[in-house]
């Protein structure tokens, strides 16, 4: 997951979007925008 300049992009926008105090550990967003990209990814149905 090293070449994925999109959801690291996502991601800071995200942040910027909120400018709110992030935890360290991941968030719900975080997490469930990590989750979707693992779905488009793996995709089983058109796979």
């Amino acid at each position: 997951m090293t070449n994925m300049p999109d959801m690291e992009e996502i991601l800071r926008l995200q942040l910027a979007r909120r400018r709110t105090r992030i935890p360290q550990r991941p968030n719900k967003a975080q997490r469930e925008l990590m989750d979707r990209m693992k779905q488009r990814k793996l995709k089983p149905e058109d796979g």
